[in-house]
């Protein structure tokens, strides 16, 4: 039915007709792709008010691992190096750069046989070192273990010394003695984005010029030093968590990012050229208010709102492991609590600096990142 926009039965002059139907088809249309696209409050609400969907999963016989649905770690890669009455095995996602590598030393036994008491003793003389740096090794009921990285920044194949004992006495006295091995790596080949992120008053160079900006920015390198200075001994064991409960990676880790760059002068803004830098963490997805837990067990060393880092939490599994939790809205824990893996430890948001919600996972091991999802592939016990 045609109509003059004024309603009325006949159409003045100058009106046009219009087809009523069809406005009102078309805007429905618009309508339902604008509720399927953009989710209400009531629907992000209720994706975090419904029950954890999270399941503990086996990944090797003494390995659990929290999982969010349709997500399932990758299976460790093995390699294997033995001497006398004794082997080192090694585990890793892919043995390459930017990943975790969990490592165990135990005696040569015969199936079903338990090792002998003398050979369980003579394991105090063994020791494992990776690229120069001691690797810190645990007893066990078994044998020893530790947990080690290949660095990404490394650019060939890595050395592992590794010091196994010796069934006796040699001649000349020695109990133990020392191999060199080239461990061969894969080197991963990281994406490169060239478009510029802008980071709102972040992309603005008179934002840190600010003297309360510069203070509080010292303050807060200071409380982060004080933080990375932690030495906890082991507290990661034989459960492990992804810190998500979906998974949906939105960044990659050690991807080289470009951000604008500007600054505002006699009222004209001034573009400088755009800042590299390497994204030494892991973004996942997530709303604000969403669960964060905690990848591991360890001890909170610092849980505090940054600069830069937004809701930042630090937890120190020990012998140099740390992960850290960023951009939070709330922070559930307090430093000195201890934690265990898949704990609650706070709550995703948009703090700090971001183009969004996220999470920003890091993981560091002796002060240089890792790939975080790499710890989760490891049979660790």
């Amino acid at each position: 039915q045609t109509q003059c926009p004024c309603r009325q039965k006949t159409l003045e002059p100058g009106c046009k007709p219009v087809d009523f139907y069809r406005v009102r088809s078309r805007f429905t249309s618009v309508l339902l792709l604008v509720a399927l696209l953009v989710p209400t409050t009531k629907a992000v609400q209720g994706r975090q008010d419904e029950g954890n969907p999270r399941k503990w999963i086996k990944t090797a016989s003494e390995t659990s691992v929290a999982v969010p649905p349709g997500y399932r770690p990758d299976k460790a890669q093995m390699r294997v190096y033995k001497h006398g009455s004794y082997k080192l095995v090694l585990y890793s996602r892919g043995f390459a750069t930017g990943d975790m590598v969990y490592a165990e030393i135990h005696p040569l036994t015969a199936p079903g046989k338990k090792p002998e008491a003398e050979q369980m003793e003579r394991l105090k003389f063994a020791a494992l070192k990776y690229n120069g740096i001691n690797v810190a090794l645990d007893k066990r009921s078994w044998g020893l273990r530790g947990l080690f990285a290949i660095y990404p920044h490394q650019k060939e194949n890595g050395w592992l010394g590794w010091t196994y004992p010796l069934d006796q006495k040699s001649a000349t006295g020695d109990e133990a003695k020392f191999e060199s091995i080239r461990l061969k790596v894969h080197l991963t080949k990281f994406p490169v984005y060239t478009s510029s992120l802008k980071l709102g008053k972040y992309s603005n160079l008179q934002t840190y010029q600010k003297p309360e900006v510069l203070a509080r920015i010292k303050e807060e390198r200071t409380m982060k030093q004080k933080a990375f200075a932690s030495r906890e001994p082991n507290h990661i064991e034989n459960r492990l968590s992804h810190p998500r409960d979906m998974h949906k990676v939105t960044s990659p880790f050690y991807a080289t990012r470009v951000t604008y760059q500007y600054e505002i002068k006699n009222g004209k803004k001034i573009t400088h050229p755009p800042k590299k830098y390497i994204h030494k963490g892991l973004d996942l997805r997530a709303w604000v208010g969403q669960p964060i837990y905690a990848l591991a067990p360890g001890k909170v060393v610092l849980a505090h709102t940054m600069f830069f880092e937004g809701g930042f939490t630090v937890i120190d599994h020990g012998h140099g492991i740390m992960s850290g939790y960023m951009h939070q809205s709330q922070l559930l824990v307090k430093p000195g609590d201890v934690v265990q893996a898949g704990q609650l430890i706070g709550k995703a948001g948009a703090t700090g600096m971001v183009t969004a919600a996220h999470l920003h996972l890091s993981l560091w091991v002796n002060g240089f990142p890792v790939d975080p999802l790499s710890l989760l592939s490891l049979p660790v016990r």
